[in-house]
């Protein structure tokens, strides 16, 4: 699953389900700034999750806002 873009509370609860219900091997790729650390909306923004770790474990993370094509490529 590529999970890029900030995560709220609200959605991460549907992502956990899409986890759960994904076949083995699961595999978690964070991709972009938001995904990883809640970019800058959460400093400021009360609904947003500090990453995917908070709901899952995440294999693979792409940094950068936006990654650049050739990083998610390597990964």
């Amino acid at each position: 699953m590529i999970v890029s873009g900030t995560i709220t509370f609200k959605m991460a609860s549907r992502l956990r389900r899409l986890y759960d219900l994904m076949p083995e091997p699961k595999f978690v790729i964070a991709m972009g700034a938001c995904a990883i650390g809640g970019g800058p909306y959460f400093e400021h923004g009360y609904h947003v999750v500090k990453g995917p770790t908070c709901w899952c474990r995440s294999d693979v993370y792409i940094p950068g806002c936006p990654p650049r094509p050739e990083s998610l490529w390597k990964a």
